[in-house]
């Protein structure tokens, strides 16, 4: 790569796309939709899916990430307790590398049933990840369910739990 200099060319593209989406990434702006196949093959729209709660948070991660295993773990926790389920619902966006392998996804995810589970196969390199400007991972986005409108980019639960009231 390093005799090549479209290689740097493509990077610093990629780089100013991402910054570009984290500018968009605010409070009160609309939140990009994508498209994904769930966990069992089917298709899922963002913007199509309208849960029940007033939020839906869309949380990346992946499952070679300490801290993101760390989260979906406080996250589980949180989610259980009585009353959470109403203020939101849990799509959580995989973005294990090619290669990593799947069944540890899978193992993770057979405790979150009530989450919604997406695996973006191109990892930090997909479509999604670009648009929503994913560097590194957890990153989280509160979302309102009905306008797909960003209400917060909470960076830990604590923050989310403040942002929810």
């Amino acid at each position: 790569h390093i005799n090549n200099p479209n290689c740097f060319t493509t990077k610093k593209q990629q780089i100013t796309q991402r910054l570009e989406s984290m500018s968009r990434l605010v409070p009160g702006a609309l939140a990009p939709d994508f498209a994904l196949s769930d966990n069992i093959g089917k298709s899922f729209k963002f913007y199509q899916w309208k849960p029940q709660a007033q939020h839906k948070l869309l949380l990346f991660w992946t499952t070679t990430c300490g801290e993101c295993l760390k989260l979906v773990d406080e996250l589980s926790q949180w989610y259980k307790q009585p009353g959470n389920k109403k203020k939101l619902d849990i799509l959580a966006v995989n973005l294990d590398e090619p290669g990593v392998k799947i069944d540890k996804w899978e193992a993770v995810i057979a405790n979150l049933p009530a989450w919604k589970h997406l695996h973006a196969e191109e990892g930090v390199n997909s479509p999604v990840a670009h648009e929503y400007a994913i560097l590194s991972t957890p990153v989280m986005f509160l979302i309102g369910s009905k306008n797909n409108v960003i209400v917060s980019a909470p960076g830990s639960l604590e923050q989310l739990v403040k942002d929810l009231r």
